[in-house]
């Protein structure tokens, strides 16, 4: 009976983690759908938004920051 509900417990928070899971990473993918998009657009404010203040892009012409 023991080991049943030690197995019920661990099933129950493993559920719970994947749910979670699931939510951040749909934040996640809505995020940088929208940074490709205000990529795209050449939109940088709101490129901006989305994007870490000390970002860092490697380009072809060389390695560029948000002051760029």
């Amino acid at each position: 009976m023991k080991k049943l509900m030690i197995y019920t417990m661990t099933a129950l928070f493993a559920t719970i983690a994947v749910s979670i899971a699931a939510q951040d990473k749909d934040a996640m993918m809505a995020k940088e759908k929208a940074a490709w998009q205000a990529f795209k657009d050449k939109n940088a404010a709101d490129f901006k938004k989305v994007v870490a203040p000390d970002f860092l892009g490697v380009y072809a012409e060389g390695i560029s920051d948000m002051k760029k």
